[in-house]
């Protein structure tokens, strides 16, 4: 569950950044949450490999990036 939301917080930005322009840079530890136990013990953005096996499809992943984009073109781009 903690690398899903890793994953996830990583692919979001870089959808940001695809769709705005704007890179934001991701913090280094997981900033305090309901969740931030399960972060542990470390509590770092990165990932780390892990042999569970891959059970998304190609289907299911097209889908959701589509959805993550549609989202991101709500977004307006913040010029400073």
């Amino acid at each position: 569950l903690a690398n899903a939301g890793r994953c996830w917080t990583a692919i979001t930005a870089q959808c940001i950044e695809s769709r705005t322009g704007m890179k934001e840079l991701l913090p280094e530890l997981v900033p305090d949450h309901d969740l931030f136990p399960i972060y542990g013990p470390g509590f770092e953005m990165s990932t780390r490999v892990s042999h569970v096996k891959d059970r998304n499809d190609a289907h299911y992943l097209s889908d959701c990036v589509e959805k993550v984009l549609e989202s991101c073109a709500c977004l307006k781009s913040v010029k400073s």
